[in-house]
């Protein structure tokens, strides 16, 4: 497959599809969007893994938004900094 065409994959470049993680991960893509972004990240080894770690950060990022207005005891604390350190389904330290 050539460059031009892995970069278009779904009519979206890669420069679109980093635009558009924000309003995927907040669910405010049309259907329409959401599998053009799908059809990208399938054929695009480099955006699908961009926005695995995107999520992964975001989630993160409200955890700790979360976890900061709930003034966390140390359990919490304790229980937080182990997720984030939890090697992922590779085998992969967070």
């Amino acid at each position: 497959m050539s460059l031009m065409r892995k970069v278009m994959a779904g009519g979206l470049t890669c420069k679109q599809v980093d635009n558009l993680l924000d309003d995927a991960i907040d669910g405010k893509l049309s259907r329409l969007m959401r599998w053009r972004l799908s059809v990208h990240k399938a054929t695009c080894a480099i955006c699908r893994r961009y926005a695995k770690q995107y999520a992964l950060v975001a989630a993160r990022a409200r955890e700790a938004l979360r976890l900061s207005s709930e003034k966390p005891d140390r359990e919490t604390i304790a229980r937080w900094l182990a997720a984030m350190t939890q090697p992922d389904a590779n085998g992969k330290g967070g």
